[in-house]
């Protein structure tokens, strides 16, 4: 199992890229959790980047992966209240 933190501030999609670099290898593991602290905030073309299987595959081959928002229902700057996110 592998968790890739989110810091603190603004995530872009170069940022994201960078996050996931400097991150433990993900690759053949069983389980990935990508966790947001309290003050995460995600930038739209990073969350389409993360959330896009497409683009996801050639970086992480989990089995299962997960979002983890610290802030729970709110998190991650409102993006539980998108209609896509329940």
């Amino acid at each position: 199992m592998v968790t890739i933190e989110f810091p603190k501030g603004w995530a872009d999609a170069t940022r994201l890229e960078q996050i996931l670099r400097s991150a433990q290898a993900p690759h053949d593991c069983a389980e990935v959790t990508f966790g947001f602290c309290p003050d995460s905030k995600i930038m739209i073309d990073a969350a389409v980047r993360l959330l896009c299987p497409l683009e996801s595959a050639g970086r992480v081959h989990a089995s299962e992966w997960f979002l983890r928002f610290d802030d729970g229902a709110t998190g991650v700057n409102g993006l539980s209240k998108s209609d896509g996110i329940r």
